[in-house]
């Protein structure tokens, strides 16, 4: 019996942890996201916001996520995919139970849009992290595995949006609800 040698010395069972690895990171950051957009109605309320303010709101996400985007190819060519999806899964959930506590237990738009701004930068730097990692291990194994990972994206947004759902029907806060799902991307 023989064992395969991918490159870099890496073995079938090595490129196989890294692939399903790679899947559980795509899911944890599609669980992130759809967590929270699926409690919108909640963080309005919670802040007493209009629908103008939610938008601006949101608009942290998006100024966070261009940052993290634009800083991405810098900081990953510093540090390295594994590095920076390991510390994306950190301060991620960081930025998200930030936001949480933002909205519903200091009902505080400006800690909530920092928390936002941060969880978006993170995540989008993880984004492109993630992405190329997932690149090169379709490569290293020789087949197009780029649409699962993908779909582990989208299986990770219907664990969110579903376990915001439950949520807000039990009524439980967004901030435990953001606590809870960003112990889960840690232990990711």
């Amino acid at each position: 019996m023989s064992i395969a040698v991918y490159p870099g010395g890496l073995s079938r069972a090595q490129v196989l942890g890294w692939r399903n690895a790679v899947f559980v990171i795509f899911a944890a950051c599609g669980m992130g996201i759809a967590s929270l957009m699926a409690r919108t109605p909640s963080v309005k309320e919670d802040l007493s916001i209009r629908t103008d303010q939610l938008g601006v709101l949101i608009f942290g996400l998006a100024i966070g996520s261009i940052t993290g985007l634009i800083a991405s190819s810098h900081v990953i060519s510093w540090f390295g995919t594994r590095k920076i999806m390991k510390w994306c899964l950190v301060f991620g959930p960081l930025g998200l139970a930030t936001a949480g506590v933002g909205i519903s237990v200091l009902h505080n738009f400006a800690a909530a849009f920092v928390g936002l701004a941060i969880f978006g930068a993170v995540m989008s730097l993880c984004d492109v992290a993630m992405n190329l990692s997932g690149a090169v291990n379709e490569r290293v194994l020789g087949k197009s595995i780029m649409p699962v990972f993908h779909a582990f994206f989208s299986f990770g947004t219907m664990l969110g949006a579903g376990a915001a759902a439950v949520a807000a029907a039990a009524g439980i806060s967004v901030a435990v609800q953001s606590a809870v799902i960003a112990a889960v991307i840690l232990v990711a």
